[in-house]
């Protein structure tokens, strides 16, 4: 007997097996590696948004590599370096 799955859905399994998380959005959840702006560093976020994964990339920031605050250039580079 086959099983007839919505297309978003079969989607969703096919990204859930490739180890991909999903947000509660409909869409995927946005995730930053500090390894992919180039720090020698093993941080990995994720969130339910990209506010909420800036605040945990900032907090990290300020806590592992002493930034007070984030300059808008390393911002900039943060975003474009997150995975949706």
């Amino acid at each position: 007997m086959m099983h007839w799955h919505h297309p978003r859905e079969a989607t969703v399994m096919r990204r859930v097996a490739a180890g991909e998380k999903e947000s509660g959005e409909g869409g995927m959840m946005p995730s930053f590696k500090c390894k992919d702006i180039g720090m020698d560093c093993a941080f990995e976020a994720s969130a339910d948004t990209e506010e909420e994964l800036m605040r945990k990339v900032a907090e990290h920031g300020k806590e592992e590599h002493q930034m007070e605050t984030m300059p808008p250039d390393l911002q900039e580079k943060v975003r474009a370096a997150i995975k949706a």
